[in-house]
């Protein structure tokens, strides 16, 4: 019997709500939506409005409904809605002229995204992707796709980084839910230089941030201290979780100490290819010589011809040729090797050298190569 009572009582207070909902005209419907617009509520300024409109069909319904629809950021739904004003049967002249002049407005940025900026103090910095944004007058209007879009409060030694994926068509606030008190937190030491997230640096000087907000998932970053190699790191942070960017000391470096080439081996550098030359003319002045005697007695009168005339002439040509390029060689040779015993005892790292002509045509050298 109480249960069967309980449900009477609740299909009751169903039919007098149904009742009361019924009895609300459009126009009182239009003043609370009204009201719920001025308290910010505009998810019920928009049900309200279009209750309103379902009672009694009016172009300022219709106007309405296309302005709550742009301050809640659809900016393509408004736009449909504001030509809806315009061409609604019995609209007033100042209706049809004030929704053409919001879709005006919108229409440019119907495949652009709008990023809200009011509310956001001066003199706090701005960076969208790469680029510093000063003017807060307007809302920022981007390509449509992701852009990382960082903050910072003068004072406060914190900045806030997030990556967005922005629509077509629509304006989204700078910083979206939850509050940015429960977004992870990267902190350093003293020192660092360079910091980027989403593969973007920060463009703000260092030394005046502790801390940087970053959404909750997995990030690379790439970061450097001063004096330090720069370092990448893929982490992964919880909401509430702050993690310290860690200095890893890079290797000293390596001192290679350049020294001049010891004297000796400029010497020899100079002193090798002179006894080469001299030792190669020298050979060919011997070489040429003993063919021009063998070609001269083969043509003396009164002996025994074991060449014939041409032969003989031939190896006559033949041994002049040795002999011009021995002798030529020989002379180089020795001039360099004259040359690089002067540079050698002009120098000071380098034990005086001895040279001794030996036996027959024979050339000694010592010293330290």
């Amino acid at each position: 019997m109480k249960a069967v009572t309980a449900i009477s009582l609740i299909l009751a207070a169903l039919s007098t709500a149904d009742v009361a909902q019924a009895q609300t005209t459009a126009d009182e419907a239009y003043v609370m939506s009204r009201e719920a617009y001025v308290a910010g509520d505009f998810a019920a300024a928009l049900r309200l409005l279009r209750r309103a409109h379902r009672l009694e069909p009016k172009a300022l319904f219709v106007y309405n409904i296309g302005a709550v629809q742009e301050r809640m950021g659809e900016l393509s739904a408004a736009y449909g809605t504001f030509l809806k004003a315009q061409a609604f049967p019995g609209v007033t002249p100042k209706v049809a002229e004030l929704a053409r002049f919001k879709a005006g407005e919108i229409k440019p940025l119907l495949d652009k995204a709008v990023v809200q900026l009011n509310g956001l103090r001066d003199d706090v910095a701005l960076q969208v992707d790469r680029k510093r944004i000063t003017d807060r007058s307007k809302d920022l209007v981007l390509p449509a796709g992701p852009h990382v879009m960082c903050w910072y409060g003068p004072g406060s030694g914190r900045a806030v980084c997030l990556l967005r994926s922005l629509d077509r068509g629509r304006r989204a606030p700078l910083a979206p839910s939850p509050a940015l008190a429960d977004l992870p937190s990267l902190s350093w030491e003293p020192g660092l230089e360079s910091l980027a997230v989403y593969g973007m640096p920060l463009t703000t000087d260092l030394a005046k941030l502790t801390r940087l907000r970053l959404e909750a998932g997995t990030h690379t970053i790439s970061y450097r201290y001063r004096g330090e190699a720069k370092q990448s790191r893929t982490i992964t942070l919880e909401a509430g979780e702050t993690l310290e960017l860690a200095r890893i000391p890079s290797a000293p470096p390596v001192v290679i100490k350049s020294e001049p080439p010891s004297s000796g081996y400029i010497h020899w550098s100079v002193v090798g290819p002179g006894i080469a030359a001299a030792a190669t003319g020298a050979a060919l002045l011997a070489v040429g010589g003993a063919d021009r005697a063998a070609a001269l007695e083969s043509d003396d009168a009164g002996l025994a011809h074991t060449l014939s005339q041409r032969d003989a002439f031939e190896q006559l040509d033949s041994a002049d040729g040795k002999l011009l390029i021995g002798g030529v060689l020989t002379g180089l040779g020795v001039a360099a090797i004259i040359g690089g015993v002067v540079w050698w005892a002009s120098s000071d790292d380098s034990p005086a050298p001895s040279v001794r002509l030996g036996p027959g045509a024979g050339l000694s050298i010592g010293g330290e190569f």
